[in-house]
């Protein structure tokens, strides 16, 4: 589905090696217990995208670590927080977790606008960092 890839993953169980198999696609695992920050830089960067996909999972911190780090990062769709950005939204949240064509054309898509995608995800932080504050200094003045 895409040309050239190669996949690196944290093995959480044997689901994720049978797909890959399934889909013929060139991958090595790892079994990633406990993983330091400095880790997660070194191996993140080494990357042309990063995707971070959970059915359960609100947002993985290796969204935030990826996307400061300049590489682009998809996620799964049980998040709202992107809701108020569609710029940023339509190349990071995918609209289906186990869909492979779906998010192949998602990974694409984010591959052929990085450099969009990072500067709408810095808009993103600015905004939100901003509206963090303001509740922060609002609650605490109650």
């Amino acid at each position: 589905m895409i040309d050239n890839s190669n996949i690196n993953y944290n093995m959480l169980d044997e689901r994720m090696e049978d797909f890959l198999n399934t889909m013929d696609i060139k991958s090595k695992k790892d079994k990633i217990e406990k993983i330091e920050e400095d880790e997660i830089i070194e191996k993140v960067v080494k990357n042309d995208i990063n995707i971070s996909l959970s059915f359960t999972e609100y947002l993985h911190p290796v969204f935030f670590i990826s996307m400061e780090q300049g590489v682009p990062c998809i996620i799964g769709n049980t998040s709202n927080l992107f809701d108020d950005n569609l710029e940023l939204k339509q190349y990071i949240v995918t609209s289906a977790e186990d869909n492979p064509i779906e998010n192949a054309k998602l990974i694409k898509k984010c591959l052929e606008n990085k450099e969009n995608v990072i500067k709408y995800y810095k808009t993103w932080k600015e905004e939100y960092n901003k509206k963090a504050k303001e509740n922060i200094e609002a609650f605490l003045e109650k």
